[in-house]
């Protein structure tokens, strides 16, 4: 049963632009008993905190801000606007269009997430000390980051340019932020170095909640903690065996994560492109026979447009038939569009996430097809250190 405190926590909607995003922003608000959904299509989900991925991070602007319209109606208690933590995607035309369609005074954004070593001083989103748009993101494929200044972002995005809240005035404390938010026109972005930082975003956005919070799992996971969720994020203590991996990312750390695991357990990775054949190869079999595991890779040459489609559709549907001929227990899957196709091969609607069993990593229960109960293990592409996996299949239970 769940106690007095854990009953009178607040109904959450996270609304977010990718699957991933939502699951390692969401799953901060687990782990009290309550029950936390995850859908990507607009429609009613049981749930006292729910996560809605609109799947808008590729979108323009205007696009993305039109198809809002269906998510709103499904938006229940505090509504918290999942942002990417390295400025893709048209968030804060999105934020302003939640603004003026929940009626609320203004968005804060702040997508600090010092944890994952993105942090935000004097205006300018850093990745481990670099400025944004001078890492490899500058060069992302489907949403180049071509500034810095988050305001400079904002502004182009909605046509106003945002106040700023200094790392001094952040660290002035709750109070002092939210008088600073009375005074401001209704957006600011925010400075924000530590947890602590957060900590205080979070305290003031509790005491103003007609403004929006904007920002990555890092701010997510200070106002669940502030709010009274219980969520805890543990180290890697080991998986039971019996998973198919998926690896549709091409950001360089993940593909080293999935070539050390595989490596170690003596296993080979299957390259899946466009044209080929979705049928699990018998060196694959024997080798799950063996090991419990089966790893999919996409090819490391990034892919755009219709490229890029076929090739989630092939990885999809190795997955799929992987899991099938395998019975598996479980999927780990690196990238949102490939969780998400992977999701619709299986002919699963709804996830429900569970807990963190890494930073960033996410262990979710669904329902596949024919109603078998399947774990889902996911991460965004740029998320662990390189021997995560290893550490997560190899240190526990081997089948």
């Amino acid at each position: 049963m769940l106690g007095d405190e854990e009953r009178n926590l607040p109904a959450v909607t996270v609304m977010a632009d990718d699957l991933t995003g939502a699951l390692d922003t969401v799953v901060k608000f687990a782990g009290t008993g309550r029950r936390v959904s995850v859908v990507w299509r607009p429609r009613a989900a049981a749930g006292d905190v729910l996560a809605l991925d609109t799947e808008t991070r590729d979108l323009a602007p205007q696009e993305a801000t039109a198809a809002l319209s269906a998510w709103v109606p499904l938006v229940q208690g505090l509504l918290y606007k999942k942002m990417d933590s390295t400025l893709r995607g048209p968030f804060a035309a999105e934020a302003c269009a939640l603004v003026r369609a929940k009626r609320m005074k203004g968005a804060l954004y702040a997508p600090a997430f010092p944890s994952a070593g993105r942090t935000v001083i004097e205006g300018r989103l850093l990745l481990e000390g670099v400025p944004v748009a001078e890492t490899q993101f500058g060069a992302d494929p489907s949403w180049p980051v071509r500034e810095s200044g988050v305001s400079l972002v904002v502004a182009a995005q909605t046509g106003r340019r945002p106040g700023h809240l200094t790392l001094a005035q952040v660290r002035g404390g709750a109070d002092a932020i939210a008088e600073a938010l009375d005074r401001s026109d209704g957006s600011a972005v925010a400075d924000a170095e530590t947890d602590a930082d957060l900590t205080e975003l979070a305290r003031a956005l509790l005491l103003r909640r007609e403004w929006l919070p904007v920002g990555s799992a890092g701010l997510a996971g200070a106002l669940a903690r502030e709010m009274g969720f219980c969520h805890r994020v543990g180290e890697p203590a080991g998986i039971h065996r019996g998973y198919v991996l998926v690896c549709g990312s091409a950001h360089p750390a993940s593909r080293r994560q999935v070539m050390r695991l595989t490596r170690e357990v003596g296993i080979e990775a299957w390259t899946v492109g466009p044209g080929v054949s979705a049928s699990l190869p018998l060196s694959l079999r024997e080798a799950y026979s063996r090991t419990g595991l089966v790893a999919l890779m996409a090819p490391p040459e990034r892919l755009l447009g219709d490229e890029a489609g076929f090739l989630q559709d092939a990885l999809a549907q190795a997955a799929s038939q992987a899991v099938q001929e395998l019975d598996a227990r479980g999927i780990f899957v690196t990238g949102g569009q490939t969780l998400l196709a992977v999701l619709k091969a299986l002919d699963v609607e709804e996830l429900s996430p569970e807990s963190e069993v890494a930073p960033g990593l996410v262990l979710s229960w669904a329902e596949a097809d024919g109603g078998r109960r399947l774990q889902v293990i996911s991460k965004a592409g740029g998320f662990g250190e390189e021997d995560v996996l290893l550490r997560l299949f190899c240190e526990g239970e081997k089948p």
